[in-house]
């Protein structure tokens, strides 16, 4: 199986396809055995149509009689489901990753392994490539995750390491 191609068991995660690299001189495959740290963004326990609801309920009352949440009263109201962090967790000890920092208020489990580990768990190809600006390494194609996780991410960030931003 190509690392791109999702297997039985896993889905792709939607929005994380990645064009190939056309601007820059393919370097071929990352080092397996290099470090590397991924961000995964969880997913609020709560239903998008909750948190559309509760601003339409606000944005009707005049501003005066408003009540906004503090901020520690959001981080709980957003927060991902306490099950959805061990599913993650367990997830990444599946493939030998670390579990750096987790931040439920940010939404946030940052990992740390080897890139052939990375791309094991997250179904990627990663390659090294050479630009003007430097070295990067990009992924082609989606980013695809076990049907018991894929529910509990809205998004991966750190595999990918391409410029997004031109220089000035």
């Amino acid at each position: 199986m190509h690392p791109t191609e999702p297997s039985s068991g896993r889905i792709a995660l939607a929005g994380s396809e990645r064009a190939p690299v056309l601007s820059a001189e393919d370097q071929g495959p990352v080092d397996p055995h290099q470090e590397a740290e991924v961000t995964v963004y969880l997913k609020s326990k709560r239903p998008e149509a909750d948190i559309e609801r509760f601003v339409d309920q606000l944005s009707e009352e005049p501003i005066a009689e408003r009540k906004y949440m503090s901020r520690q009263q959001l981080a709980e109201w957003e927060a991902p489901a306490p099950e959805d962090i061990t599913k993650v967790e367990a997830f990444a000890s599946q493939y030998r990753l670390g579990v750096f920092k987790c931040d439920p208020a940010a939404r946030t489990i940052l990992l740390r392994g080897k890139l052939g580990d990375l791309q094991r768990a997250f179904g990627v190809e990663l390659r090294s490539y050479l630009a003007s600006g430097g070295s990067f390494r990009a992924q082609n194609g989606p980013i695809s995750l076990p049907v018991d996780v894929a529910p509990a991410i809205a998004g991966v960030f750190g595999l990918d390491t391409r410029p997004v931003a031109q220089p000035r």
